[in-house]
This record gives structure tokens, sequence and C-alpha cells, in this order.
């Protein structure tokens, strides 16, 4: 809440834009689990500790 007040919204506004990006939050959680889960059973493509900050 306090960024989205940083960020200029206030009344309405700021409940709407609030509750918007808060909807979105549990979607965005759910399609990072189901990535790990196919990770996990060998599919999909992943990068390691290596691969994102080297050796």
């Amino acid at each position: 809440m306090a960024d989205l007040i940083e960020e200029g919204y206030e009344g309405k506004n700021l409940l709407s834009e609030f509750k918007a990006r808060r909807s979105k939050i549990r979607p965005a959680v759910e399609g990072l689990i189901h990535e790990a889960d196919n990770v996990s059973r060998g599919i999909g493509e992943y990068f390691t500790y290596e691969d994102v900050f080297g050796e």
C-alpha cells in the first residue's frame, strides 16, 4: 500500500489499484509453483546458481 501511495495513488484510485494488484498475486505464485514442479520432474528449462551468478 505504501508503494501505491508513493506512486501517487489516493482515494478510490488507491483502493482500486490495490485490489487489482492484489488479485494478480495468487496467479503469479501458482505459476511459480507450477514451474518449480515441472523442473523437479525434469520438464522445462531451468538455470543453475552458476548460470545466473557465475562461478
